[in-house]
């Protein structure tokens, strides 16, 4: 063997061996340990109660309230995108727009008579006009348009 082979050869022995000694220390020092940290030595000598845990009941009306919840719709889908691919706003669909003598638009939106101010779906309606309303969520504005009889 060659003196370089010698070198790498005990410096392999000499990890192993300190690996080795690593491995019992950690061993030895793992069975003294008690198996639940949490537990202190005072509470191991003694035999303890399980806590008392008040048990809590429910009342009809609660849980009628709960089973309704779980029986109700969703509203709006989460999955679904809220315009398509042109722009336009999906979960808002403009039915009729109508103007009183004092030139005050009203807006008929999702089965809703809206005018300006009012909000519907999280967007403020802040302009009506003879055949579009602007809608205004955040610093973002939206136009709203009829829907034609092929859904465009």
């Amino acid at each position: 063997m060659e003196n370089k082979e010698r070198i790498q050869l005990a410096v392999i022995v000499v990890g192993l061996a300190v690996l080795v000694f690593f491995l019992v220390r950690n061993l030895k020092a793992a069975r003294k340990r008690p198996s639940n940290p949490a537990v202190s030595v005072q509470s191991q000598a003694q035999p303890s109660s399980p806590p008392a845990v008040p048990v809590r009941r429910f009342a009809d009306k609660t849980l009628r309230l709960q089973e309704n919840k779980w029986e109700a719709p969703w509203g709006r889908d989460p999955f679904r995108a809220l315009s398509d691919t042109t722009g336009r706003i999906v979960e808002l669909q403009l039915r009729g727009i109508s103007f009183s003598p004092a030139k005050k638009g009203y807006a008929y939106i999702n089965d809703q008579i809206v005018t300006i101010g009012d909000s519907i779906g999280g967007y403020t309606v802040s302009r009506i006009e003879k055949d579009r309303v602007l809608l205004t969520r955040s610093a973002q504005t939206f136009i709203l348009t009829f829907i034609d009889n092929d859904g465009h």
